[in-house]
């Protein structure tokens, strides 16, 4: 497998924002529920305290609309112009994978400035 690559039996625990101690536990991370590009990642070690402040009081004011994610770390993929840290996800729609997307940035957090990039599966 490809290093930093996920595979899909390895996937990592998701749940409603209210369903999480995200605002206690650093474990958790959260983002708009339908987010697909990192725009509304919150996750309070990379952000100031005024940001974190801000960012529950998002949350709290419409819950239903954000998710709790469990972090992990990306190994970065070397590469002549330094590591770089990729992510794939998936489409769904009503629970049943639609779509998949690939994409990959200089930074840690995978955000609106990561570069889009072509995912192929290879039949084994």
């Amino acid at each position: 497998m490809f290093p930093g690559i996920v595979s899909h039996r390895s996937l990592f625990e998701h749940r409603a924002a209210r369903e999480a101690d995200w605002c206690n536990e650093d474990r958790w991370l959260v983002k708009s529920a339908l987010c697909n590009t990192g725009d509304t990642v919150m996750i309070r070690s990379l952000m100031t305290s005024d940001q974190w402040r801000q960012a529950t009081k998002s949350v709290g004011r419409c819950p239903d609309n954000w998710v709790a994610q469990e972090r992990f770390a990306t190994c970065p993929v070397q590469t002549s112009k330094g590591p770089i840290y990729p992510c794939i996800g998936v489409y769904t729609v009503n629970g049943r994978a639609a779509g998949i997307y690939g994409r990959f940035s200089s930074n840690l957090l995978i955000d609106f400035a990561a570069v889009d990039a072509a995912v192929l599966i290879v039949d084994d």
